[in-house]
This record gives C-alpha cells, structure tokens and sequence, in this order.
C-alpha cells in the first residue's frame, strides 16, 4: 500500500469516526452551464417531512453571495429548471413574476418541494437551480406545483379593472375569480410576495365558485395574507357561502378583521375563533383556518394556533362561491389581500408555520450560495465543479 492510498484512507476513517461522510451532486441538466446552490432552512418546519410542499423562491439582485444577483443576459422567464438534491427529475414550479429592472433578473417562482421538519434530519435541506440555457423556453409546470390538497389558489397578481374573470386559480379546474364593485387598475397594488389586491372596504370584492371536494363536511384549510387598511375596523377577509339565493345566510365560514384581531366563525357560532392577544392590523399577518370536518376548529396567526373550540360548521354543497374582500352581505374589509389558498385538508402545524415563515422572512428561509459553472468532462472534471458539503 502505498502512502497516496494509505492518506486516502486515512481521510475515510477520520470521515467515519466523525459520523460525516462526503455528498457529491451530479450535474443534472448539462444544457444549463450554470447553477445556484440553495440551503432550505427547515428551523421552522416543526413536523414533517412537507410532502409537495410549494416553496418560495426568490430571486432579486442581492440575493447571491457579494451580494449579486443571477445577470439579466444569463436568465430569462421561466427559462431555469430546479432540482432537489440527489434527485435527476427536475422539479415543477409556477412563476408568478418576473422582471429585469437593472443589471439582474428578479422572479418569485413556486416549486414543489418534500421537505423534513428540522428534529428528524440533521441537515436542511437542499435544492439547485440551474440557469444561462434559453433555447430551453418554457420550463415551468403550474398545475405540477398544486396538488389534490389544493382547490383554490390565488395569487392576486391581476389587473381586477380587465376582462373577466380576472383572478386566476393556479390549480387545475378552472373557478377563476370575477372582480365586483369599483375595482380598478390601481388596485392591484405591491403586497406581500409580488402583488395582490387592494379592496376599498365599500364594495368591492372578488368571487369564485367552490371548487368541487371543498365542502364543509370534509377537512379543510383556508389561509391568505392580509393587511388592513385602517386599523380597529372589523371588516370581511373571506367567506365560504351558498351561491343559490334562498339560502344567503347558510355560510361555511367567514374570516373577518375583528376590533383587536382577527376571527372566523359562521352564522350561528358562538363563541367566535378569536386570537389569543391583539395585533397590528396595520401590519402583515398570515391567517389560517383549520377544520378537522365541521367540528374542531384551529385559528392560526402568523404561523401560530389560537385557541381552538368545538362547532359545527353550516353546510354547503356544489353550488357554494368563495368571496375574498367581504364576509356577510355587506361587511367589506377595507384591506390589502395576498396569496389565497384553500383545500380538503386539515394542514398541519408543520405545514402553516413554514407557510407563514417563508413569506415573513427576508431570505424567505433559503440561502443561496456562489453561482457554479460547467464544463463538459473531458481530461476529467474540474473538482470546483462539484459541490461538497459535510452530510451528518
């Protein structure tokens, strides 16, 4: 054995002793001569793993090392692929916008993503994105990101004043979204992530038909961002109601801005789902419903549950409509709306923290790491055109 094998296995040893052994990531898309590493921070992912989970990812001029940004002439609209480490199918994502104000190119795509809860892996999680290939063209897959756990997504970024209807579901089945009352161009304001809609709290509102599977019986989840206009003004978020006009007043639920908070409950409830302490309005704020099925009922704000309680839900079927900006008939909230979502599921607490936690955070709980580059093997390949990273 000589001393070059004898170091080699020196190194394997030191790795096993220590508990780590090296990870190598292939190139997975040769046509794309540059890649991005992504670090998922899953500190906020209390139980999982998230299966399909749509992950955010943001892309803006300071958002690499220097700080930088992916140059404008190395990327264009949907033209990149992402990958999940160690796997070679690329994954599907939904681009919700894109833009190239200077230097750099800057774009808010959704991917779906499996993710682990931070106590059942001791690494975070990590995905690459490749880039600098346009003959490529489209690469994304919007109805890949949706699964059956979504009925309704919405992400406001329309112009309500056009043709109707306006507000397009992201998820497979159409039930897109008419605007009502007074909505104009200027309404479709900067929100949360990307834009969303500025409701004047008078009469305007958007509406929707329910999705089929979404109905009172079953589980459920509704969640959006919202900001309120004028704070201490209980005013409409959303409602879930029966379309047929002999039954205004069997609603599934509402969501509205209550005094000091937020609260969602129904025609008849008593008590109300109200938050465990007061909030800014005038702030942003992640807000969750939860039904297990009509009978334990969970209010989450900003990734947090709220008490729960016990109460039947009223029903409603096929010919139910989503409203978002109004609850009641004439209870419209004056407020900013963001990324609505709704499904037949009860999501878990995993599943709404991270929710909450990737549009609160600035890096959106992903760290990019230095841009990479390839070049086809040939006399061997360059070692800096691997990534290697301790694995626990």
């Amino acid at each position: 054995m000589n001393r070059i094998h004898s170091a080699i296995i020196g190194v394997a040893l030191l790795g096993l002793l220590a508990g780590r052994l090296w990870a190598v990531e292939a190139w997975r898309a040769t046509d794309y001569t540059k890649r991005v590493p992504i670090v998922v921070d899953n500190t906020n992912i209390s139980a999982g793993p998230l299966t399909d989970f749509p992950a955010l990812i943001k892309a803006t001029d300071t958002w690499l090392p220097g700080p930088a940004g992916i140059p404008a002439g190395e990327c264009a609209s949907k033209c990149y692929r992402v990958y999940a480490e160690g796997s070679a199918t690329d994954a599907d994502f939904e681009e919700e916008a894109y833009s190239e104000p200077g230097s750099y190119a800057n774009f808010e795509s959704w991917c779906a993503l499996t993710l682990d809860a931070d106590n059942n892996s001791a690494t975070d999680d990590n995905i690459w994105l490749y880039y600098n290939y346009d003959v490529g063209g489209d690469q994304s897959t919007a109805t890949g990101v949706w699964d059956a756990d979504f009925k309704h997504v919405y992400h406001l970024a329309e112009d309500p004043s056009g043709g109707a209807p306006q507000m397009l579901n992201s998820k497979t089945g159409a039930k897109d979204g008419t605007s009502y009352g007074t909505m104009l161009s200027g309404d479709l304001v900067a929100a949360k992530i990307g834009n969303g809609l500025d409701f004047d709290g008078t009469d305007d509102y958007m509406e929707a038909p329910i999705q089929a599977g979404f109905d009172s019986a079953n589980p459920h989840s509704v969640s959006c961002w919202v900001k309120a206009n004028v704070a201490g003004d209980p005013k409409g978020i959303l409602k879930v109601q029966q379309a047929d006009t002999t039954a205004s007043n069997i609603c599934m639920m509402y969501l509205w801005t209550s005094y000091d908070g937020y609260a969602v409950g129904h025609m008849g409830q008593n008590p109300f789902l109200t938050p465990d302490a007061a909030v800014t309005q005038t702030d942003w704020h992640h807000i969750a419903f939860v039904s297990s099925g009509g009978v334990d009922q969970t209010l989450y704000v900003d990734g947090v549950a709220q008490a729960a309680t016990v109460a039947s839900e009223l029903s409603v079927d096929g010919n139910a409509v989503v409203n978002l900006g109004r609850a009641y008939s004439s209870y419209y909230g004056n407020l900013v709306m963001d990324e609505m979502r709704a499904g037949p599921v009860a999501r878990t607490a995993g599943h709404i923290g991270f929710e909450f936690a990737q549009g609160s955070e600035a890096d959106n709980e992903l760290t990019a790491g230095s841009p990479e580059t390839y070049s086809p093997p040939g006399g061997g390949t360059p070692i800096h055109y691997y990534r290697r990273r301790w694995t626990q």
